[in-house]
């Protein structure tokens, strides 16, 4: 869980500087958006297993 915390803030990081290239943003938003999927994922079966 950390460690998507942590590559979430990396994209983040990137998306910041990302804005000198319309192909690299759209790849770093692309790249958050699977992330967001895939915490919300982590979030829903990690609640599944402990309730």
């Amino acid at each position: 869980m950390l460690l998507l915390a942590a590559l979430n803030m990396l994209a983040c990081g990137f998306a910041l500087h990302a804005q000198r290239s319309a192909k690299r943003f759209a790849f770093v938003l692309a790249w958050a958006v699977v992330m967001l999927v895939m915490l919300v994922n982590t979030q829903i079966h990690a609640f599944y297993k402990v309730a």
